[in-house]
């Protein structure tokens, strides 16, 4: 019975070994570090339109201006393809990746017929001077309070 007892103490004993000594490195740590390089801005549509950089990659997907009567001045490719419109009254979020180079651009587009509960954004990611564009559309779970 004392042998028995012995051997489950050292099992026990070389079991808690084994966790405490897998606790030693922070696994989370290293992804903590990659973000670091992560800078994240807020600016004006007006203001982000002098940006040399935004002014180029938003040039690339705006096509020759319309001239209709409906007011339609002013929109992009894009916004002509997919029927939506840039708010520009709201913020724009700029991400900045320095360890890739990439920028990215979160713009609130609104649509002719809202929905309600759902809101989207227009994402451009500028890397190394290739474009790429998305549409994300949220629904929220409920109506937003205000403070």
């Amino acid at each position: 019975m004392k042998q028995r007892l012995k051997q489950i103490t050292k099992f026990i004993a070389i079991c808690a070994l084994v966790v405490l000594s897998s606790c030693e490195k922070d696994l989370y740590e290293e992804g903590i570090k990659q973000n670091s390089n992560l800078k994240i801005e807020q600016k004006s549509f007006q203001e982000l339109l002098l940006n040399k950089k935004f002014s180029s990659a938003y040039q690339k997907v705006e096509k020759s201006r319309i001239s209709k009567r409906e007011g339609l001045q002013g929109r992009t490719a894009l916004e002509d393809e997919y029927n939506f419109t840039i708010v520009e009254k709201s913020p724009v979020k700029i991400l900045t990746n320095d360890s890739d180079g990439s920028t990215t651009y979160v713009m609130l587009i609104e649509r002719p017929i809202s929905e309600n509960l759902k809101f989207e954004n227009l994402i451009l990611n500028d890397k190394n001077g290739i474009l790429d564009g998305r549409i994300i559309k949220y629904t929220l779970s409920k109506e937003p309070q205000k403070r």
